[in-house]
């Protein structure tokens, strides 16, 4: 069960927690918990096996196939567990009893403690500590600390623990055998390295026993394992601790130096973490959350449990998953787990891109860079398709080739694998990238982005489109035919509304580029893709590409695609309800529910939650009341979007009561939502639902736009912001914005629709 209101004092509503542990339901506790720090994601399996155990460790970036199936990131040797024997017993929390048992992540230190006490199956009883720490400061570092305290007697202790490298994807091994040592008689060193890619990870571990003398420490060589065992005494009431220390490189790491240099520099950093010990990493790493929370925590007024919580729970992970450089991106479940393998979506660029724009321009910059430095792969792609342009792939790894696989989940009219089109059909993620990298221009106005890749970027894209349209005579308009938008249950359809409108967008952007710059970007980008009259035949393509328009009846609703309207309409009430995702497939077939007007999510609230100034309130309404009722909410994506449509139509309760379902994604009570890994688009659309919607912040042409909409159960909302290198705090309540300024000059804001300049501080009520 998960507790949200553990924190007390400084920690309020920075702590989530757990009080009980159930056998079969660790795997979302091992994601939700999970800690990382953009290089690396380890699971919160417990330190002591179990069965229905997922642990993991990820290395952004790192990717691999194995047998020529597709690439994914592969789980690397765990040196997290622990086998621990008190007076001759071995310690589980499935034998003896177990009471006071706590598990609390603090988001505010990146640090994850469990707490109990056992009464063995003899009946000796312990009172355990586990702490466990990803390195902020430093993101080759972690640590783990098991304190145990015998409250009966002395106690004779043994501790087995080591370095396992015989996890698997699933089952699917990725690495072979490496070296295994033992460096100056203390060290655990082992290195893998992956079938296909031939990336290297170099593990080393070391440990120490504070608060009492260990009398014994031996080490053993296994297949794929090494292994150290310390066996020790503690006095009745004393504390015994061993800290476990350990360090991860990478071959791309230590590119510069050779095989022995490479291991000297591992021993060098492991020795020093050893030294300072698990306190010191735990304290260096807390400071540098503590740094970031300063600069990005949004702080909410309210007297409604979780939300505060729920904001920080998203922003932690956001900060997890970031890697360090543009050579890796974001993975659908982060760093997090093994859904999706690691591949990098949409998510990325629509819905987490956002936060990291008006916090952190320069890391939004090296998620498009991700993209920019494959460009060359997405033309390729394109020309093989027989398209123009730029065509990205819907899953994206290391090479920037499509990843999607081609079949998945069984057909329940066939019995056979069903096949998956996304990676044929859903092409709407090349339109996708293109937005984000203007949204970053608008954001920022850094033209080198443009110059350096980002013109081209956009261009390609809407060379793509035009290419990807049929261009229809008897209606003397383009058209987009047999496609997918982000609804997946609805496939293979003309115009899709979603698809249209992004690709007209994206369009209009390039447009703009190749009629600015004295026809110097013109130049080139038909240099590049190796085509004459871009401009005018993007021209073209815009002025004549068709977009949906509202009907009459229903009055002001956008139709999907050309057929949606007029398919039956089921009752999903049950499906919506059901704490398992996806359970309609499981009564029809896809090409049945493809029949059906049944969303997975839905394209046209997400249209407009893109391009919001394209339509009316009350289009945008009409819109969310058909659609949203026939909406099963099955992507994780879908409930935040809803929410801030609602609140841009000026609908709070709506928009706060869809918000509330967004946050139970992961945090709720549902023991299974989280399994193979944390969501980590909805991080962004919890995010994106407060101040993209409640607060109202977002880009409106080259202006800075706020038109708040806070409901009832939220006071105030505060936050930092970014624009144009300009950093601020602002604070919306329901009656009164203010905005304070850090840097010098003045910062173009538009108010509910009122023009303003912020120099220092700007106070407006409404």
């Amino acid at each position: 069960m998960l507790t949200y209101t553990t924190g007390e004092g400084n920690y309020k509503d920075w702590i989530l927690g757990e009080d009980e542990f159930c056998l079969r339901h660790q795997g979302k506790g091992e994601s939700i918990f999970c800690l990382a720090n953009g290089y690396m994601g380890i699971r919160s399996a417990h330190e002591e096996p179990y069965p229905f155990q997922t642990r993991g460790l990820f290395v952004s970036g790192c990717f691999n196939s194995s047998h020529n199936e597709t690439v994914e990131l592969p789980n690397g040797a765990d040196t997290c567990e622990m086998l621990i024997t008190l007076d001759g017993e071995l310690f589980s929390m499935t034998t003896g009893k177990v009471t006071g048992y706590s598990r609390r992540l603090n988001l505010y230190t990146g640090e994850l403690i469990r707490q109990l006490q056992w009464k063995s199956p003899k009946g000796r009883r312990y009172e355990l500590r586990f702490c466990r720490t990803v390195s902020r400061a430093n993101v080759h570092a972690y640590g783990l600390k098991a304190e145990i305290c015998p409250l009966d007697g002395e106690a004779d202790i043994e501790i087995v623990s080591g370095i396992n490298a015989r996890m698997t994807n699933s089952g699917v091994q990725h690495f072979n055998d490496g070296t295994k040592k033992v460096l100056d008689r203390q060290y655990l060193y082992l290195d893998q390295t992956t079938t296909q890619s031939n990336l290297t990870l170099y593990h080393c571990c070391g440990s120490k026993i504070t608060g009492a003398t260990p009398e014994d420490r031996s080490f053993g060589m296994q297949r794929r394992r090494i292994l150290e065992t310390v066996r020790f005494q503690v006095e009745k009431g004393a504390k015994g601790c061993y800290e476990k220390l350990a360090v991860l490189y990478t071959s791309r790491d230590l590119a510069e130096q050779d095989e022995e240099q490479g291991r000297g520099l591992v021993l060098e950093h492991l020795e020093n973490l050893v030294e300072k010990g698990y306190d010191r990493l735990y304290e260096e790493s807390a400071k540098a959350y503590g740094a970031y929370w300063k600069e990005h925590d949004v702080r909410v007024k309210t007297e409604h449990p979780g939300i505060q919580l729920a904001l920080r729970f998203a922003q932690y992970h956001l900060l997890g998953m970031i890697p360090p450089d543009s050579r890796s991106s974001i993975a659908a479940k982060g760093l997090t787990g093994e859904g999706y393998k690691g591949h990098v979506f949409w998510d990325t660029e629509v819905f987490i891109l956002p936060y990291y724009l008006f916090n952190s321009p320069m890391k939004a910059k090296q998620l498009l860079e991700y993209r920019m430095n494959r460009m060359e792969r997405a033309r390729r792609n394109a020309g093989k398709k027989g398209y123009c342009g730029l065509m990205f792939p819907w899953e994206s790894a290391e090479s920037g080739r499509e990843e999607t696989p081609l079949f998945a989940s069984m057909d329940i009219l066939t019995g056979k694998a069903a096949q998956v089109w996304a990676g044929i059909k859903e092409h709407h993620i090349t339109a996708d990238i293109a937005y984000a990298a203007w949204m970053y221009e608008l954001a920022t106005g850094d033209n080198t982005f443009l110059e350096n890749g980002g013109e081209l970027l956009i261009i390609g894209s809407a060379l793509f489109w035009r290419s990807r349209s049929v261009y229809v005579k008897e209606r003397s308009r383009y058209e987009i035919h047999d496609i997918i938008g982000p609804d997946e249950y609805t496939e293979h359809v003309d115009n899709n509304a979603y698809s249209n409108y992004m690709a007209h967008y994206v369009t209009r952007q390039a447009i703009h580029l190749l009629r600015d710059g004295d026809g110097k970007r013109a130049v080139r980008a038909e240099e590049y893709f190796q085509e004459t009259g871009i401009l005018e035949k993007l021209e073209d393509f815009a002025d004549k590409l068709y977009l949906p328009q509202p009907l009459e009846n229903p009055d002001g609703v956008i139709p999907q695609d050309d057929t949606f309207m007029s398919k039956k309409i089921l009752d999903i009430s049950g499906y919506r309800n059901d704490n398992i995702k996806q359970t309609i497939l499981k009564d029809y077939s896809r090409e049945q529910v493809n029949n059906m007007q049944v969303l997975k999510q839905s394209d046209v609230i997400m249209l407009m939650e893109l391009l919001p100034d394209l339509f009316s309130g009350k289009i945008k309404m009409a819109n969310w009341e058909y659609y949203e009722p026939k909406t099963i909410h099955d992507s994780s994506l879908s409930r935040a979007i809803y929410s801030v449509v609602a609140s841009d139509c000026g609908e709070s309760e709506k928009a706060f009561a869809s918000f509330l379902h967004a946050i139970d994604i992961d945090m709720g009570q549902n023991p299974y939502s989280s399994d193979e890994g944390i969501h980590a688009a909805s991080m962004g659309g919890i995010w994106l639902a407060v101040v993209r919607g409640f607060a109202g912040l977002r880009i409106q042409k080259d202006t800075l736009y706020l038109a708040p909409c806070l409901p009832k159960e939220i006071e105030e909302i505060q936050f930092h912001t970014v624009y144009r290198g300009k950093k601020m705090e602002i604070c919306v309540s329901h009656k009164n914005i203010h905005i304070e300024s850090r840097e010098s000059g003045e910062i173009p804001v538009k108010i509910m629709g009122q023009e303003y300049r912020v120099s220092h501080n700007l106070d407006i009520k409404y």
